[in-house]
């Protein structure tokens, strides 16, 4: 009788929740990043036009998974959106953001070997998997990967393909790589078909050598230099070959009802290529070649003609001063859309002990031709990692232009076996950015490639790091402190698989702490099928908006939305580059997208939860529902208990790690953790409602979990109706403490008497844990008060981007190293104004702080 009352239970559930029983395909909505900008001040630098270029194309480049299911992958810039399917078709679809197709179900790859035959990558048995090895906010580096072009399940294939797009703000190319299992003989040709109905095209226009042709007749397979086609209700779509000499052809013919575009590789027949890991006596360790994949809405070749011009004729007047970084200019790289550049690395090790200061430079002096362009900078350590970068202009002078960093940490592979793409797995950093380019002017900037200081204190950076998962990476200096994992909080509810701490044991090798734990947010217990499981997450990723990558604040919000399509939320992860913890903050914003009943949410539903992965604990400390702080022993059982919390900023933490796994310690693994509560608001029906938090203790594979929830069973929330959740994450200690004093003084420091914003000049516009200040006629004098060790604060408002003059309790208070540039951040705002913030020190919460700003 009780299995039945269970049962019917989780129906009613499941009907509540509007959740059908048996999976769901849930598609994923579209989110818009795009922002509108003033054209920059040119007052104080000639780079006014790359300085709102580049805020014009923060966080518009962005690609998510269509659906719960991952069926597709969609990969989009500012106007098109590409979409590839995963597991059926396996080909691409280009459409512009409104959803008007261009060209459907297309662009296969294929293979000819010596049996004479076409081998297809849609044909593949196996499903195509993603990898998205950098992005952030300019760029992403998604792979298609996994085809192998057979048509059964094989454990040792021939070929193996690796289908890269590279995609910007405002452009996309695509590569193509061909990689053979074993040295072989066997290729005849690598290309790729994009086929398009005839009857959904309204003209054609393809340039070669000769000109421009309006049909297929008589052009020259070998000097095409674009192929465009305007389509129905659509616009312009095409390919742009590049003049790299990696295409060897492109024929063009009607075949049944459709045009098809055959684009073949620059590979002679019988040359024969190397294993994967490159062994073998031929000269090529695999085939590549690529093109721009070009759409625009105008119905006119001009847009494609100009474009082709300027990707087929880069520039070529660039040079790099003679310096100690070992920096150089390397030319055009017309698959990948960027023009290159390579300078020394440095060490973790070396930069920490021993060279903080030191900024590898890449003084360049750009020249244009007779065009306007807008291009994109790249630059790769030879040797070495990567944490930061910044961009200063002809006169030293710091820039509001943000750098993408993109790197990989040697020795861990990431992809799985037998790591067909990352055999070589070297460590590289990779910095990106755009420039915005006047006909015949010259420009002239340094790129800084940074490690561990900036100015007085250790910069705060988030990058993109390869992994067999797309990972953030964020640290102060080079010592890491968080880790997210964007998609896999929709795989398996794990956001954070690198969490450390700062109050731990260093590690011996590098300066590094352990890591902590699984954890997540917005998870759903599976009521039909049993207990929590880690693939019972509630969302999908749907996108990310980088507002600061650094240098001295990191900060991102990550957007999701729910499986069954009654809520969307988002994350905001917040950090300083404090030294003494690593204050980890998250604000949780929910907004419901119909109204939705919960049976027992408190039973059902998680805000947050946690295990501690390889270790287990002893003890967790908490504020009990009389707004006492207690302590209570960890027990792990299948039986789920309950502790409601108090009101007054609740808490709660784990210590004292078990005998059974106190190893994991000394095998970088494990310290303790604590949570505190700085908000909670909900709104039901416009209004607010007093909502109070309870901890859900469990087991899971026989391990104790622990989550944070509404201490409410039955609860409705209308369309429109809101829950914010403002946390702090705190991995600290080791793990082998017997107390938790040190927590409950932190929640002192940081939550009780947070840090506090009085405006006596300018108006006080704080947003979360960043104290912020709009100036008044370019001044600003605040004080502030509370939080502990190194905060940042903003000031903006300001008319250029000169550092104003920054006064500390009526003294100088100078910002930079003994570099002199740095020390701050410039920001560029929508208005046309310009922000700086900068760090200081608070090294009590009771001691006041008087600042004042003046340009």
């Amino acid at each position: 009788m009780l299995k039945i009352f269970s049962f019917l239970l989780a129906l009613l559930q499941l009907v509540f929740t509007g959740v059908g029983v048996g999976e769901r395909v849930m598609k994923n909505s579209e989110k818009n990043y795009k922002t509108d900008y003033k054209n920059a001040s040119s007052a104080v630098t000639d780079m006014a036009d790359s300085v709102t270029y580049a805020a014009k194309n923060k966080n518009l480049a962005q690609a998510v998974y269509t659906d719960n299911r991952k069926t597709a992958y969609r990969m989009s810039d500012e106007n098109a959106v590409l979409t590839h399917t995963l597991k059926s078709g396996k080909t691409l679809t280009l459409s512009d953001k409104n959803g008007n197709v261009y060209i459907k179900n297309s662009f296969d790859v294929y293979y000819r070997g010596a049996d004479g035959k076409k081998h297809y990558a849609s044909s593949s048995a196996r499903s195509a998997r993603m990898n998205t090895v950098k992005f952030g906010e300019y760029y992403y580096d998604c792979r298609i990967r996994d085809l192998d072009f057979c048509e059964t399940l094989v454990e040792k294939p021939v070929f193996l393909l690796d289908k890269g797009f590279h995609v910007y703000s405002d452009r996309i190319y695509e590569e193509l790589t061909l990689l053979a299992a074993e040295a072989t003989e066997e290729l005849c040709e690598f290309g790729s078909e994009i086929k398009i109905p005839v009857s959904s095209v309204k003209a054609v226009s393809v340039a070669d050598k000769n000109g421009v042709h309006d049909s297929f007749d008589g052009v020259d397979p070998e000097s095409v230099e674009y192929v465009a086609f305007d389509v129905r209700k659509a616009g312009v779509a095409g390919i742009i070959i590049p003049s790299d000499g990696s295409t060897g052809s492109v024929t063009l013919m009607k075949r049944g009802k459709n045009y098809l575009v055959d684009v073949k590789a620059n590979y002679k027949s019988g040359t024969g290529i190397n294993k994967y890991d490159e062994t073998g006596d031929r000269d090529l360790p695999g085939v590549t070649f690529g093109f721009r994949i070009y759409s625009d809405d105008t119905h006119s070749f001009d847009g494609i003609k100009k474009e082709a011009y300027i990707e087929r004729h880069p520039l070529e007047n660039i040079t790099v001063s003679r310096n100690d970084s070992g920096a150089r200019f390397t030319g055009y790289n017309a698959i990948l859309g960027a023009y290159t550049f390579a300078v020394n690395g440095s060490d973790f090790n070396l930069a920490y002990y021993y060279e903080p200061d030191v900024h590898f430079k890449v003084p360049m002096t750009v020249k244009c031709d007779d065009r306007d362009r807008n291009i994109y900078i790249r630059c790769e350590t030879e040797s070495g990692c990567l944490e930061a970068g910044a961009v200063l202009d002809k006169n030293d002078l710091l820039m509001p232009i943000d750098v993408e960093v993109c790197k990989n940490f040697c020795g861990d592979f990431g992809e799985p076996k037998p790591y067909y793409y990352t055999f070589k797995d070297r460590a590289y950093g990779v910095s990106v950015f755009p420039l915005s380019l006047k006909s015949n002017s010259e420009t002239g900037l340094t790129l800084l490639n940074l490690y561990q200081n900036w100015g007085k204190y250790p910069l705060k950076q988030l990058s993109s790091i390869e992994f067999g998962d797309p990972y953030y990476h964020l640290s102060t200096g080079v010592t890491e402190s968080n880790c997210i994992a964007p998609y896999l909080l929709g795989d398996i509810g794990w956001l954070l698989p690198d969490f450390r701490g700062r109050s731990g044991t260093m590690w011996s090798g590098q300066p590094q702490f352990n890591s902590l734990g699984e954890l997540g947010f917005m998870r759903r217990k599976n009521l039909l099928f049993g207990a929590i499981e880690r693939n019972n997450a509630i969302s999908q990723y749907s996108g990310s908006e980088i507002r600061s990558s650094g240098l001295t604040y990191s900060d991102i919000l990550l957007d999701y939305t729910a499986d069954n399509g009654a809520f969307d939320y988002t994350l905001r992860h917040f950090e300083f580059p404090q030294t003494d913890e690593n204050r980890t903050y998250y604000s949780v914003d929910v907004k419901f997208n119909r109204d939705v009943s919960f049976a027992d949410f408190k039973r059902t539903c998680a805000l947050f939860w946690i295990n501690g992965r390889f270790v287990d604990f002893n003890k967790m400390g908490y504020l009990d529902a009389d707004n006492k702080c207690a302590v209570k022993d960890v027990k792990a059982s299948f039986k789920t208990t309950y502790c409601d919390l108090g009101s007054e900023n609740p808490y709660f933490d784990f210590f004292d790690v078990t005998e059974e796994t106190e190893h994991f310690i000394d095998e970088c693994f494990g310290s303790s953790f604590a949570l505190f509560v700085s908000d909670l608001k909900a709104t039901q029906n416009g209004k607010e409602t007093p909502f109070a938090l309870t901890l859900k203790e469990y087991s899971v594979g026989g391990k104790a979990e622990v989550a944070l929830t509404l201490k409410e069973g039955s609860v409705k929330f209308k369309k429109g109706d809101t829950i914010h959740l403002d946390l702090i994450l705190l991995p600290w200690g080791t793990g082998r403490e017997k107390n938790d004093e040190s927590v409950r003084k932190l929640r002192l420091d940081s939550v009780i008497n947070k840090t506090e914003v009085t405006a006596s000049v300018g108006k006080d516009v704080s947003y979360g844990p960043l104290p912020e200040i709009y100036a008044e006629n370019n001044e600003a004098e605040f004080s502030l008060k509370g939080g502990l060790n190194n905060i940042t604060v903003r000031v903006d408002g300001f008319k250029d981007a000169s550092c104003p003059e920054i006064k500390l309790n009526g003294e100088e208070y100078d910002l930079a190293s003994g570099n002199g540039y740095d020390g701050y951040t410039v920001h560029y705002n929508p208005d046309g104004t310009y922000g700086f913030s900068f760090v200081y020190t608070s090294e009590s919460p009771e001691t006041e702080y008087t600042f004042s700003l003046k340009q």
